[in-house]
């Protein structure tokens, strides 16, 4: 099953413009069932025992193709679980993004999540707060197509006043309505009296923006324009443009030039509500999707892996990915924190579904990386499966 699934990983390669320089590391085979797993103390492990599927995202530290006996290969011999295994060398999250689209099922989705992601982005651009802004979006959409109830296209509202352009807009794979059949995102271009109404019930709804705190903009890119958000008649928000100078990754690693910004409006009275999106100021205007967030006790979980320090020699190794630092890495970690906080602030139940691992607890930075100090070697990988072993009950 698993090599089958190699193969198939390899397959896509072509698809995601992987980078394929890289030498791929000799193959050390370590069996998990001899490696001591240490008692999680008084942290519950997390349930992946509903399912017997999960979805890895992340880059070479992960990739099979990169290294076939990796820490998830490990993870796989050891548990129950069917790895469809997304990570491929050199990605950083705006692809993590890409494949959840592409790969989940649209709602109610019900395979496992580990992702460990970041790592790249981070060694790239720095801790800048583009990058930030980036990785909390980032993971805000992974955690938000994991947990989705019901989901449309923006192009589908029920009710629409004035003048749109197109209501069938195709956006790239960064976006979940690019997945869609039939109507797809909205654009704009006018102000005056234009609106888009959608129709939805429970306590919360979500609006997947684009250009609006958008991480990823090329410098030829002009900011798209905003929309003002009413629940039930009321204003509750206007997200405000944000525009990065220049694309902080490389074309490799991302095509995208937009990348989604996604906000959740929790603690509504449940029942029947309205949302009307309004444009406001000059220029473009699209939409991505709207959607509302499953009861937590109706999702499957997601364990997400936190950035790795690396030592001081290994932060500059390489001159085209030499930004990171330990206080870098820190802040992105905290961007993550900060996802999952959120989801928990919307209802502490989802604080059962999302595992942070704080990689660097089990991670030796000074014993377990390669010569190359960029890759973990064989006593790095058995820590890193020792990281899902303590925290995952399989």
């Amino acid at each position: 099953m698993i090599r089958n699934l190699v193969a198939f990983i390899c397959s896509m390669t072509v698809l995601y413009g992987c980078n394929k320089s890289f030498e791929t590391l000799p193959v050390a085979t370590i069996n998990a069932e001899n490696i001591s797993i240490r008692s999680p103390g008084s942290a519950k492990k997390i349930d992946f025992t509903d399912n017997n599927a999960t979805i890895v995202f992340g880059d070479s530290w992960s990739d099979y193709d990169f290294n076939a006996d990796n820490y998830i290969k490990m993870f796989a011999d050891s548990s129950s679980q069917v790895i469809f295994n997304k990570a491929e060398i050199g990605l950083g999250s705006a692809n993590m993004v890409a494949k959840a689209f592409e790969l989940m099922s649209p709602t109610h989705n019900r395979t496992n999540i580990i992702a460990l992601s970041g790592f790249n982005d981070v060694r790239i651009s720095g801790a800048t707060t583009e990058l930030i802004n980036f990785e909390r979006n980032a993971f805000t959409a992974l955690l938000v197509n994991q947990f989705i109830d019901t989901w449309k296209p923006a192009g589908q509202p029920d009710r629409t006043g004035g003048t749109f352009i197109s209501f069938d807009y195709s956006l790239t794979g960064h976006f979940k309505s690019h997945y869609t059949t039939g109507r797809k995102a909205a654009y704009t271009s006018s102000v005056n009296d234009v609106y888009l109404e959608y129709d939805f019930k429970g306590t919360n709804v979500g609006v997947s923006f684009v250009g609006q705190d958008t991480t990823a903009i090329e410098f030829y890119d002009q900011p798209h324009g905003s929309w003002r958000v009413l629940i039930d008649g009321v204003v509750i928000d206007t997200p405000a443009i944000h525009q990065q100078a220049q694309g902080h990754i490389p074309g490799y690693m991302a095509m995208q030039r937009i990348f989604p910004y996604i906000k959740v409006y929790a603690g509504l009275s449940d029942g029947n509500h309205v949302l009307r999106l309004e444009p406001i100021e000059s220029g473009k205007k699209f939409l991505d999707f709207v959607f509302t967030l499953r009861d937590p006790s109706l999702v499957s979980p997601v364990v997400i892996m936190k950035v790795p320090y690396m030592t001081e020699a290994g932060y500059g190794i390489d001159p085209q990915a030499d930004k990171a630092s330990d206080a870098a890495v820190d802040l992105v970690n905290q961007a993550i924190t900060d996802v999952r906080d959120m989801f928990i602030s919307f209802d502490p139940g989802y604080s059962k579904k999302i595992r942070l691992i704080n990689t660097s607890e089990y991670f030796d930075r000074n014993t377990d990386y390669l010569p190359d100090l960029i890759h973990p070697n064989a006593s790095g990988k058995i820590n890193l499966y020792k990281a899902l072993a303590n925290n995952i009950s399989f």
